[in-house]
């Protein structure tokens, strides 16, 4: 399994530029002109966004979080910035695609259902959604990194939900068995590129403890 990506907004987001530039010159393939590739890294290197994929060549959950709610609150955003936010496609994708689940989660909801969401990172996916008509609700949240159960656990509290749990475990290999009604997953099968593993990753989830499914990663 892939290395992890470390889920704090400002965890290996600083890097040595001068050493990226050089790599750039010295191994330049691409069809983007050498002088348009080194005033990119200058660009993304002016904001936090930016620092973390240059230091980690993807997002975690904390920037998957901002891309898709916190970064599109903010007024201030750097040029790059904002055309990352409002137009790159994949940034698009991922934002329409976190729009049809939530729709698609807020429709399925009923009273005493139990939600899980593996891993959870801040867990976006199941606490922004209304809970005003539901009289009881149980939420689970499993992730490996302990900062990111943190942040989950301070995310529920802005929401004003008590009945939720967090289980630090690795989702690859849990030791949980309950059922949910619906599991929610985003990110695990992005830096897998086995279909096996993956395959075999949610063939254990429906044996284990799930009766429905949702994968928006």
């Amino acid at each position: 399994m892939p290395r992890l990506i470390m889920h704090h907004g400002l965890t290996k987001s600083t890097f040595d530029a001068s050493r990226l530039k050089k790599e750039l010159e010295n191994k330049h393939t691409t069809s983007l002109p050498l002088d348009e590739q080194l005033a990119l890294v200058d660009q993304l290197r002016e904001f936090e966004l930016g620092r973390f994929l240059l230091a980690n060549k993807g997002l975690n959950g904390y920037w998957t979080s901002y891309i898709i709610i916190h970064g599109l609150k903010k007024e201030k955003l750097y040029p790059l910035e904002r055309w990352i936010l409002y137009h790159a496609p994949s940034v698009k994708v991922t934002q329409e695609r976190f729009k049809i689940f939530q729709k698609i989660l807020q429709d399925k909801l009923e009273d005493g259902m139990k939600f899980i969401s593996v891993p959870c990172g801040t867990m976006d996916d199941l606490l922004t959604l209304d809970y005003s008509k539901i009289k009881e609700i149980h939420l689970t949240g499993i992730d490996l990194d302990a900062i990111f159960l943190e942040l989950a656990q301070e995310n529920a509290k802005k929401h004003h939900l008590t009945n939720v749990n967090f289980l630090q475990q690795d989702a690859w290999n849990l030791d949980i068995h309950e059922e949910y009604d619906i599991l929610t997953s985003n990110g695990l099968n992005i830096y897998e590129f086995d279909d096996d593993k993956v395959t075999d990753l949610y063939k254990q989830f429906n044996a284990s403890f799930v009766l429905r499914c949702l994968n928006y990663g």
